[in-house]
């Protein structure tokens, strides 16, 4: 991932710093998934080894693996952590969730979120996340988990009570770039972000930039879309290219939404820290 984004990289260089997340869980398709992926795909996308990591793994409650049109091919790629150095929009298309069967048991999805919390422990604080594939879809998670948070901190506050440091996510960020994510189809969260997306529930009040490709066949447009309908005043940026093209990512539109993030974040903490 870290020579795939080298282009993004470099067009963030002077305003941001990338630490990039390994997801913990090694994937190795099964027979159903092997075959549709390599009709689809070919030989060089299907993983043959257990170095391809995944953030879950996704299979349907009567324990048949998701299937590969549903977008659920795991990748290795999951969210970039996002630092400030020291020295220091399009309209958004309104789409809610293309389906209202979230069947899928996310499978190791508990240990990845304890996983990057000791991440940002250890070497945050980070300014944003970038995710890309199933890692937008645990972008999409992150941000979700931490609004909850901040809602349930708000309640304890107007209650007068603490929450126990043992409920502390550890997980905080100020902005999130999304490309080529979904809403997750998992049963615990895929139905919240259904009802965001309808207006039945508080959206995720962040700045967001949403990335899909118009030629994806693997995650269309539709689900793209329908994440960043959860999240409050979405940016949205369509490129020309399928779903594993990194050289086709509108580099120089991320980099610049970065940018501005970052502008956004020093003036917010110079006003706090009343310079």
């Amino acid at each position: 991932l870290r020579t795939k984004t080298k282009k993004l990289r470099a067009a963030m260089s002077k305003d941001a710093m990338l630490v990039y997340a390994n997801a913990p869980h090694p994937y190795v398709p099964k027979k159903e998934v092997h075959d549709a992926a390599m009709r689809a795909f070919g030989s060089d996308f299907v993983p043959h080894s257990g170095h391809n990591r995944v953030w879950w793994n996704a299979v349907r409650e009567d324990n048949d693996e998701a299937e590969v049109n549903q977008g659920n091919i795991k990748q290795q790629t999951g969210p970039t952590a996002l630092s400030s150095p020291p020295s220091l929009s399009s309209a958004a298309a309104a789409s809610t969730a293309t389906s209202n069967h979230f069947d899928q048991e996310y499978q190791g999805l508990g240990a990845s979120v304890q996983f990057l919390k000791n991440l940002f422990k250890r070497e945050g604080p980070f300014d944003g996340v970038i995710g890309f594939s199933q890692g937008g879809a645990m972008v999409g998670l992150l941000s979700l988990l931490q609004q909850q948070q901040q809602q349930q901190q708000q309640q304890q506050s107007e209650q007068q009570t603490q929450v126990p440091a043992d409920k502390e996510s550890g997980i905080r960020f100020s902005f999130a770039v999304n490309i080529s994510g979904f809403v997750p189809r998992n049963a615990k969260h895929g139905s919240i972000f259904k009802e965001m997306g309808e207006g039945k529930r508080p959206k995720i009040d962040l700045p967001s930039l949403h990335v899909y490709g118009a030629k994806d066949i693997l995650v269309d447009s539709k689900r793209t879309l329908a994440l960043a309908n959860s999240f409050h005043k979405p940016e949205i940026v369509q490129h020309g290219g399928g779903h594993f093209v990194p050289s086709l990512w509108p580099t120089e539109r991320i980099a610049r939404f970065v940018a501005l993030q970052r502008e956004r974040i020093f003036k917010e903490r110079r006003e706090k820290e009343g310079v």
